[in-house]
Parts: structure tokens; sequence; C-alpha cells
């Protein structure tokens, strides 16, 4: 990923956080003032040894602003795929409070809204997404 700069991510609540290889992905969520975050989507790289009081979070925001991954708080993210190396993306709400019914994968650092055979979901909040060892996904403690 290259040296970058420290940013200091805003505060946020109701974001999502996922675990892919050595790389914690941050997305989403809201300021307490219920705004976007400076950062709305962030990468920290664990391969390498850091200091907790001074993270090196890469910005990855530029990809979500292709108005795909809108601003948004409360979805669920899971990491799954052939090689457990994409993340998806699932419900959540905007920022205007309204329920998101999207889908998105980010795979290879570019995001795709996939094809989705049949009734496409209905959009969830506070979801808790399960996969097993062989890459089978489903959806559990919908609490909204």
């Amino acid at each position: 990923m290259g040296q970058i700069p420290t940013i200091k991510p805003d505060l946020r609540y109701d974001y999502t956080a996922t675990l892919i290889k050595d790389g914690l992905y941050i997305i989403g969520g809201a300021t307490p003032d219920g705004k976007t975050p400076n950062y709305p989507f962030l990468f920290l790289d664990i391969s390498i040894p850091f200091d907790t009081k001074q993270l090196k979070w890469h910005d990855l925001s530029n990809l979500s602003k292709n108005d795909i991954v809108p601003s948004h708080k409360s979805a669920a993210a899971i990491k799954g795929g052939a090689d457990n190396n994409t993340l998806f993306l699932y419900g959540g709400m905007n920022l205007e409070n309204n329920t998101m019914s999207l889908v998105c994968t980010l795979n290879n650092l570019s995001w795709d809204t996939p094809k989705i055979n049949g009734t496409p979901p209905n959009g969830k909040l506070f979801m808790t997404p399960v996969i097993d060892y062989n890459g089978s996904s489903s959806q559990s403690y919908v609490l909204s």
C-alpha cells in the first residue's frame, strides 16, 4: 500500500469491521452528530507491527465515491468468495435514514453490485453475517 501520512479518523458508531487476510477494513458508520466520518473507508495493515496509540490507517474512501456505496451506518460486512478475498457489504441505512437494499462486493479494490437471481433482499439493519469453512454464508441475528 506504500508510505502514507498518518491520518486521524473521526470517532464513529454503527460501522463495519472486516478482517481479510492481513488487513482490517472499516467501512461506513456515522459520527456522534450523525454525519459521514472524515474517512468513511479505512484499511489497517496488520501484517506489520503497529502502535495502538498511532495507527497507520490507509484511506480507501476514493473507492466508495463511485455512487455504488453511499454513506451509511448499521450495515453488515463479511469476507467470502472463492479465495475468502472478497468483502460483501449488505443492508444498512444511508445517513438520510433510508433503509438500503444493497449488496456490494469489494474484490481487488473495486466495488461491484452483483446480479442477484430471484427476489432481491430487503434492506436489513444490525445484522451479523455468518460464513462457514466452505464459503457458504447466511444471515443471522436480525435485530431491527
